[in-house]
């Protein structure tokens, strides 16, 4: 070798391990395809054949299998390597699976168990929120009279929609509309307000029922729901009332479970995610001994593969 390709070599050395990179957890190298090792190869061997020296190196095609297999098995993941990202998806849709993908046998049951018991309890509440809803309507609908209301309304308004009257002081106790379809809004209205008191079949006001305290009140304002001395009082209303909180009940807690199920698929996913991650480096491709990982291969400079080159990864 020339005295000029041994400084070019020997200062290629140097500038590899002096320029080291730091804070990275691989070093970024620009590798040679086959191809272009191989061209390489022919090329120096050529050249110095036509000088009448021996080759450079000599390698065997046994040779080059043996490298070619190290180099694909440092490049591509070992067959123990799980995916954190697919474990997490996997357990964001169904709890548990990702920890089957990463290969615990445990806890997919324990995951999977706790889905299957929030679903359990999550329908079963809402079924019981449903059976008391259609009580709690078909009670209103024995109960709550539209007849007797709107006559409440043409007697203390003289009208069945709040909007033809113009003065707010001539709408005051006439705050809501009732909806022709007998809908969630009706039945929450109907038991809600005292606007719609007059409405049910036993209600009641100073021991009068609506068409008694009809006759006994001539001016249209005494008739008017204004405060609590002039709500008529209805143990059907007060009874209606518990069966609608009853069924809120019920749907709260079919909610609550829901919640829990939708938290289990997050946890799980998450678990899924970090185990996996902490599973992948233990693996041998990643350990690094005091957080300090050499690599050492050989370069073609002035001849194939020449020059050692060594890379220094430190990571923080």
């Amino acid at each position: 070798m020339s005295a000029k390709m041994k400084i070019i070599s020997c200062s290629a050395l140097l500038l590899t391990l002096v320029v080291l990179p730091i804070g990275t957890a691989s070093a970024v190298e620009l590798r040679q395809s086959l191809f272009d090792r191989e061209l390489q190869k022919i090329r120096y061997d050529v050249a110095g054949r036509s000088a009448g020296e021996q080759p450079y190196l000599a390698f065997t095609d046994e040779d080059d299998d043996v490298m070619l297999l190290d180099l694909a098995q440092a490049e591509a993941p070992p067959p123990e390597y799980k995916s954190p990202g697919r474990a997490f998806l996997y357990s964001l849709v169904v709890p548990g699976l990702g920890q089957f993908y990463y290969g615990s046998r445990i806890k997919p049951f324990l995951f999977l168990a706790v889905e299957a018991v929030g679903w359990k309890y999550a329908l079963q509440y809402h079924a019981d929120g449903e059976d008391i809803t259609a009580e709690f309507r078909a009670f209103n609908n024995e109960h709550w009279l539209r007849d007797v209301y709107s006559d409440y309304l043409l007697t203390a308004y003289g009208t069945l929609q709040p909007d033809t009257l113009e003065a707010s002081a001539d709408r005051k106790g006439y705050t809501h509309t009732l909806p022709e379809a007998r809908d969630q809004q009706y039945y929450e209205m109907t038991g809600k307000y005292n606007q719609f008191a007059w409405g049910w079949d036993d209600a009641t006001l100073n021991d009068m029922d609506w068409e008694i305290f009809k006759q006994s009140n001539p001016s249209d304002w005494d008739f008017r729901i204004l405060s609590d001395k002039s709500t008529p009082v209805s143990a059907n209303r007060l009874e209606y009332e518990g069966m609608r909180d009853a069924a809120n009940q019920e749907y709260s807690k079919s909610m609550k479970f829901v919640f829990g199920i939708m938290a289990n698929h997050l946890i799980s996913a998450f678990e899924a995610y970090f185990v996996t991650k902490g599973h992948n480096k233990k693996l041998r491709y990643e350990q690094e001994f005091a957080q300090l990982k050499v690599d050492a291969r050989l370069r073609s400079y002035s001849s194939w593969q020449d020059t050692p080159y060594v890379t220094f990864t430190y990571t923080f």
